[in-house]
């Protein structure tokens, strides 16, 4: 029997939550305009999540309308800890296993801490680095990684080239074209 290795998506996968909504709730707290940047943020996770916008521009786009200083990454760590899905919380043994890795879109300062409470290393999650100003604030992401872009899954996991059944579990578009190109 061929070893498997299981990729898993963290937003709304792994975690019950969408991480930039997280990051919207936190960074706008105190802002005026909040319930429009949250809905708009969430309109566009959710075009792109279905294929109608491209993954890396929409990214962009999001997080342009948040104001997120690295400081508050503590906070949107700590609510995502609490937002674990279900069924990964029943099967946190299961999760320390090898051939565990994390595939997402989102960002790899706030997935790491979180996967590393169920013995998944941070060599084995794949996502995106967020970039800052000089005084810390999150102007988007590095855009040399893969995972900012539209096909980033798909190229990630040709660089892994792993080896055994593939079983991928996701809730989105970007998650389901790696079936397609298999």
């Amino acid at each position: 029997m061929q070893e498997r290795k299981f990729l898993i998506d963290f937003d709304s996968t792994f975690v019950k939550d969408e991480t930039l909504s997280i990051m919207a709730e936190v960074a706008l707290e105190n802002n005026k305009d909040k319930e429009d940047a949250i809905n708009r943020i969430n309109t566009l996770t959710n075009q792109s999540m279905n294929g109608a916008l491209d993954y890396g521009d929409s990214l962009l786009d999001r997080m342009s309308l948040l104001k997120f200083h690295k400081n508050m990454l503590a906070e949107v760590i700590n609510h995502i800890k609490n937002n674990i899905s279900d069924s990964f919380l029943q099967h946190k043994e299961f999760l320390g296993n090898k051939n565990i890795y994390i595939l997402s879109g989102g960002f790899k300062e706030i997935i790491t801490p979180v996967v590393k409470d169920f013995g998944i290393p941070e060599s084995r999650v794949f996502a995106n680095t967020l970039e800052y100003t000089a005084d810390g604030y999150v102007v988007g992401v590095d855009k040399n990684n893969p995972l900012s872009k539209h096909s980033g899954k798909i190229d990630v996991v040709k660089q892994l080239n792993l080896s055994g059944e593939i079983i991928m579990l996701g809730d989105g578009h970007n998650d389901l074209v790696l079936k397609e190109n298999k």
